[in-house]
Order: structure tokens, then C-alpha cells, then sequence
């Protein structure tokens, strides 16, 4: 007799745990959470030719009289947060889409043995195999979104600038 009262008990408690699981899962599963406030601001997008954004070429080359104390490594450090664009020899871009402040500056990279020209808006950049530019971009209005050409690919980059 004492084994089936232990038996009766411990299947009652067991079917106490699976209640209280079961009523877990239900309550946290139906938990409502408020959803994420949607933000989506208006954004232009243009292709070449259309409002032309002010890009100041900051630091260009290993030759230019302006060439920083930083070693491309540094350089190539400092701009890892998001403002690096770094292109390969078929114009392949990482990363494809990126956003940056209005003001910003950011660092083209070409990652080739070949030269490629970069072109975002009406500006044209040559970059010379393994070289790079950091660029400041201002616009005048914002949100506004750019798409990079790479030598004769369209398109095969965005930046927006908010």
C-alpha cells in the first residue's frame, strides 16, 4: 500500500510540473510586447547627375603632400565603424549598403592590383591597385542616398547619408 500512495504522489507531482510548464509557455509565448516604433524617414534615391553631393577629398594616396603620419593599417583601423568601403578587382563592394552622417567621412579602398574609378553622384575617383581616399560627405538636404558606380558597373553600392 505504501507504494501506490508514493506512486499517487509522485504522479501527482508530476503532473503539477507540467501544468506549471505548460502554463509557462502559454503566458510567455503570449506576452504582447510593443512592437518597435516603424521610423522610416523619406529618402531620395539618386543616380548620377542628380544633386550632386560636396565630397572633400581629405587624405589621397601615399604621394600627396598631405599624406598623414598614420600607416595604412591605422588608417584602415580608424575607419572600420562603418565608414569603410573597400572594393575588389571585379567591383565586388563591401559592404554593399552603408549610412553615414551628414558631415562624415569615409575611407574607399581599393583592394586590387588594378585601378578602378569610383563615381558617387558626378565625382569621380581613381584610385591606383591598393590605394585609398578618405572622403568627407556633405549634402545639402538629408536623408539622401547615393549609389556608387565602379568603373563600368552601375549601382553597385549605397550610401546614404542622414
Amino acid at each position: 500500500m505504501k507504494n501506490r500512495k508514493e506512486d499517487i504522489i509522485f504522479i501527482a507531482v508530476l503532473l503539477v510540473l507540467i501544468l506549471i510548464f505548460v502554463v509557462f509557455k502559454v503566458v510567455k509565448g503570449n506576452k504582447a510586447e510593443a512592437p518597435a516604433p516603424e521610423i522610416v524617414p523619406t529618402t531620395t534615391t539618386l543616380s548620377n547627375g542628380e544633386m550632386t553631393p560636396k565630397i572633400v577629398v581629405l587624405k589621397k594616396k601615399k604621394t600627396d603632400t598631405v599624406w598623414p603620419e598614420l600607416s595604412y593599417s591605422e588608417e584602415l583601423n580608424k575607419y572600420r565603424d562603418g565608414r569603410l568601403v573597400q572594393f575588389n578587382a571585379n567591383c565586388a563592394v563591401f559592404p554593399a549598403t552603408m549610412a553615414i552622417a551628414n558631415g562624415s567621412d569615409i575611407m574607399l579602398d581599393n583592394r586590387s592590383k588594378v585601378t578602378q574609378t569610383i563615381t558617387i553622384g558626378n565625382n569621380k575617383h581613381v584610385l591606383d591597385p591598393y590605394d585609398f581616399e578618405i572622403l568627407k560627405i556633405s549634402v545639402p538636404q538629408i536623408p539622401v542616398t547615393y549609389l556608387f558606380d565602379c568603373n563600368d558597373r552601375e549601382n553597385v553600392a549605397t550610401l546614404i547619408v542622414e
